[in-house]
């Protein structure tokens, strides 16, 4: 199959990685209006409790199927047996958390409270085990991938505002919300066919020898989960529903800027995965650095105007009483470059080469960091410090996996000094025009929307101007396409 660029491979991951956010925030507006507090609380209650047997579920079993998968793409005889086993494996996993979930669900009082949304919700763990999603993702096929999101999120919105109605409606709601999360998994079982790659359950003991590995990342995923919310949760034990509330709006504004910006790092995991599994490491050196630089070059410009337009977003997404929350936004804007890094080095270096056990050990570290800090620093300073705990945590597991990607390359090559100048330069512009911005527009829509339109072309002159190698790489493929001509 023919390969696209990585360019291209992002821009449609980002697409579909836009898509998967914009669905919840066109319908929860509708849905708050239509159902009680109560009903949207119990759906919600069922969501999450639904989304951790679903983590169960799925082990770690897609970012293992990448990483060993992309060794077998071009033999079809190999890809298949290996599916198989991998399918295998997951089908099991599924099983045996159906199991507990119906345990849970029989003998648990505030389970059994919400059995049917429950039941309807763990649907996603049959469709993701059929599905196989990770097999597109070894292919490369985003094009395929992202064709399919948009499709099956347009029937969703339509079925949605068609059926959902009532407050009898409950269910029907909560069939679409799997219809649009899980329901492309369908599509995916005649679609696999292109790749010549026949996937059918096999023996388990065949497919045992993927258990210890898939145990290892599904441990660092685990982890990650608990580190991730532990802030949230601990707030609330020690602190109050109000700081939860202010909290949580800078939480949603963090996490809506970095799930789209990383769509770059998954779309090109797969690709870095079979340079490193082909033993090339000076085109993987090559091929990371071009990635890196031009994550670089995205997310600066983002904190930046994320920080000085923090006061904005939050009216626009939540309202004025929540504006005691900037703080946390701001302090998230540092956690959000960490982040990314960290989640970079992990993704593209550290799993490819296969050291899982250490990417183990730093999530533990910066897990049982963040854990402690919140214990300590909450009860004095409340949800400044659950942010303030964020970047300290996202920053040890950032410095710890340079250090470790630092034994397998060269982390010098992975950023020239011309484009950390050019990426200083060019936000420096970004928060001055952020700041111009609020003296001459009128409401936190108007500001946001003008700052944007100035700054964004602004930076991109600085960093062409300053000879930024992403953006003129960027530049020179936008000439060969025709987009722009060359003098």
């Amino acid at each position: 199959m023919k390969q696209r660029s990585l360019g291209v491979n992002t821009a449609l991951n980002g697409i579909k990685t836009l898509l998967t956010i914009l669905f919840p925030v066109m319908t929860f507006w509708r849905v708050c209006r239509i159902f009680s507090v109560d009903t949207v609380g119990s759906y919600t209650f069922a969501n999450a409790a639904a989304g951790y047997f679903l983590m169960f579920s799925a082990l770690g079993i897609a970012t293992y199927a990448v990483r060993e998968g992309v060794a077998f793409r071009e033999d079809p005889e190999r890809m298949s047996a290996f599916a198989s086993e991998v399918f295998t494996l997951n089908l099991i996993s599924a099983a045996v958390v159906y199991l507990i979930l119906g345990v849970f669900v029989t003998v648990w009082p505030r389970f059994a409270a919400c059995r049917e949304l429950l039941l309807i919700l763990s649907v996603n763990m049959a469709l993701t085990a059929l599905g196989c999603d990770w097999l597109h993702t070894v292919y490369e096929d985003f094009l395929y991938v992202t064709l399919r999101t948009i499709g099956v999120y347009a029937l969703a919105l339509i079925l949605f505002f068609l059926l959902v109605r009532t407050p009898d409606d409950l269910y029907t709601y909560a069939w679409i919300t799997v219809l649009a999360s899980a329901g492309a998994q369908l599509l995916n079982i005649p679609a696999r066919r292109k790749y010549g790659v026949s996937v059918r359950p096999v023996r388990p003991e065949t497919a045992r020898r993927h258990l210890k590995p898939v145990l290892t990342l599904f441990a660092n995923t685990v982890t990650t989960s608990i580190y991730v919310n532990s802030d949230t949760l601990i707030l609330g034990f020690l602190r109050s529903d109000y700081e939860v509330g202010l909290y949580s709006v800078a939480v949603k504004i963090y996490t809506l800027f970095k799930t789209l910006l990383s769509a770059v790092i998954t779309a090109v995991t797969p690709r870095l995965s079979a340079l490193w599994a082909a033993g090339d490491p000076e085109a993987f050196e090559k091929n990371a650095s071009r990635i890196f630089q031009a994550l670089l070059t995205l997310l600066a410009p983002v904190a930046v105007g994320l920080f000085f337009l923090g006061k904005q977003l939050i009216l626009i997404i939540a309202d004025a009483p929540y504006l005691s929350g900037l703080a946390a936004v701001r302090w998230l804007c540092a956690a959000l470059v960490l982040s990314l890094v960290g989640w970079f080095v992990t993704a593209c270096v550290l799993i490819p080469a296969k050291k899982d056990k250490e990417v183990l050990r730093i999530t533990v570290i910066a897990a049982a960091e963040n854990i402690l800090l919140n214990l300590l620093l909450i009860p004095f300073f409340g949800f400044t410090a659950a942010a303030v705990t964020t970047v300290l945590a996202e920053g040890t597991a950032c410095v710890l996996g340079l250090r470790e990607a630092g034994k397998l390359i060269r982390i010098r090559s992975l950023v020239s000094g011309r484009t950390v100048l050019s990426i200083l330069a060019g936000s420096a512009v970004i928060a001055a025009v952020c700041l111009w911005a609020h003296t001459w527009a009128a409401g936190p829509v108007a500001q946001t929307l003008g700052a944007f339109a100035i700054s964004v072309p602004l930076y991109g002159a600085a960093v062409l101007l300053l000879k930024n190698p992403a953006a003129e790489d960027l530049l020179e493929r936008l000439k060969n396409l025709g987009i722009t001509k060359s003098k």
